[in-house]
């Protein structure tokens, strides 16, 4: 019976946690609706949370480390979504088709050629140049990290088992902080030519895998530190007022670091600040709010609906900058108008998840097809 509660437990924690998922894809989705300006803190959610789950999920595995073990673990992770990935890039060379019509020439196609072999094997963040990591399906430079953060996992879960105290994972993560503050202020005195790079401070902290790297084993080491204290957490009676006031402080944070975004003030300002480490804090605390799920606030967002989206947030993510990009292209060229922007982003929205359900029915019908086939055979 006390393990069937604490299994509920758990599950409804994972829940909760799904729920940020969704207000990390929707942070970045209205951001590239031009909505909000959210954009940087839902990615920095969804890599510190990736992180964190994935130590939640598999630290009581024993996960072979090597080079081949960790790229075939790696490619297993994300073979789910390689194929939308693939379908999203195919439909995403309408718009280089037609700027290779708009200006033809060998150099603009072999261009195209080589940009399109680096997001069939996923290796474009390892370019610092905006036109080849944001090339065809721009936010498919997600799934590049990915790859990378999924082959360094079973690197980091051995390493962080070794370690016996929650305080040194404490220090884990104030020394990760600290390096990234530290490489990412280099940045900007490093003199890269424009030819190698047209923004290399920017494509350093938001793009780079290593260094992206650092949040997620952020991520793992919260995770880590979970892991070890839940069971006595569960034990905790946490009254709801003062969660619930905890919920408002870290709101608050957020909303305050958003405003240093968006008017760049002080080291809010300065780019390699503001895309990443600016968010890592406020990710920090959210994430732990909602794996406890103890206040209103929490309470109120995760429901049936955010739940859902986060399920289906994966999906969504590749599929939207598609979305807006058709959208855009036919208002301005065909309708000549310009709809409100929350009224876009609704109607977008809602179309985004209608392409994500008919992509997975598409899916489940080849599959239930090649089954058949397979046990006719």
């Amino acid at each position: 019976m006390n393990t069937q509660k604490v299994l509920l437990t758990d599950r409804g924690r994972i829940q909760s946690v799904q729920s940020l998922r969704a207000m990390a894809f929707l942070g970045i989705f209205t951001s590239h609706c031009q909505a909000t300006s959210l954009g940087a803190w839902g990615v920095s959610v969804f890599i510190i949370l990736s992180g964190f789950l994935m130590y939640y999920n598999y630290s009581d595995r024993n996960l072979c480390y090597g080079i081949e073990n960790s790229m075939r673990f790696s490619i297993n992770k994300i073979k789910k979504l390689y194929p939308l990935h693939i379908v999203m890039m195919c439909l995403s060379a309408i718009f280089i088709y037609k700027e290779i019509c708009d200006n033809f020439s060998l150099d603009i196609i072999l261009k195209s050629l080589c940009k399109m072999l680096l997001n069939i094997v996923l290796m474009q963040d390892w370019i610092p140049q905006s036109e080849v990591y944001f090339s065809f399906n721009g936010v498919a430079w997600y799934l590049s990290l990915c790859l990378f953060l999924y082959f360094v996992f079973p690197f980091v879960l051995h390493f962080l088992k070794r370690i016996e105290s929650s305080k040194n994972i404490v220090i884990i993560i104030i020394i990760v902080y600290l390096l990234q503050n530290t490489f990412g202020y280099l940045s900007l005195f490093l003199n890269i030519p424009s030819i190698i790079s047209d923004n290399f401070s920017k494509w350093f902290v938001y793009i780079f895998p290593f260094f992206r790297a650092g949040d997620f084993l952020i991520g793992c080491c919260l995770g880590d530190i979970y892991k070890r204290n839940c069971n006595n957490d569960r034990r905790r009676c946490y009254n709801i007022f003062f969660s619930s006031i905890c919920e408002i402080m870290v709101l608050f944070i957020v909303i305050v670091v958003n405003f240093l975004y968006n008017y760049k003030i002080g080291s809010g300002g300065i780019e390699w600040f503001r895309y990443n480490m600016l968010y890592t804090i406020p990710s920090i605390f959210i994430i732990y709010i909602f794996v406890y799920k103890k206040g209103i606030l929490t309470k109120i967002i995760t429901n049936k609906v955010t739940i859902y989206l986060g399920n289906k947030s994966g999906y969504a993510f590749l599929i939207h900058q598609f979305v807006i990009r058709c959208f855009d292209w036919i208002q301005i060229n065909v309708f000549h108008v310009r709809l409100n922007v929350w009224i876009k982003v609704c109607v977008l929205l809602a179309i985004t998840i209608i392409f994500v359900e008919i992509y997975l029915k598409v899916c489940e019908y080849i599959r239930c097809k090649v089954t058949s086939v397979s046990k006719v055979e």
